[in-house]
């Protein structure tokens, strides 16, 4: 199952099943301190910090998209870095805020 694509913006290529629930990780790089605290104060409402620019957690998937949208307001894109991973137990995405399409592509995720 994919989540999102990025192409000129954020679709939705699946309708949300309402209540289901994936793993979502969010890793960042805010290089300004009150960004970065507002960006920890917003995900710490959805998720859990694991470390200083790290959270996990479980959302439902309708949550997604407001959970990035949210972070996408706080941030400025032209400094700041931040990666979504969505994993639903089998298939896994990636949603990325910010850098340039060379610093994403060398991005590899391992599970």
């Amino acid at each position: 199952m994919r989540f999102f694509e990025i192409s000129g913006g954020w679709v939705l290529k699946e309708k949300a099943v309402a209540g289901k629930r994936v793993r979502l990780f969010v890793a960042y790089d805010i290089s300004d301190d009150k960004r970065r605290r507002k960006v920890f104060d917003f995900l710490s409402g959805f998720l859990r910090p694991t470390q200083r620019s790290f959270f996990s957690g479980y959302v439902r998937d309708s949550d997604v998209s407001f959970v990035v949208s949210g972070v996408e307001d706080l941030v400025n894109t032209e400094e700041d870095v931040v990666a979504f991973i969505l994993f639903d137990g089998v298939h896994f995405d990636e949603i990325c805020i910010g850098g340039n399409d060379e610093e994403w592509n060398d991005v590899e995720i391992i599970f």
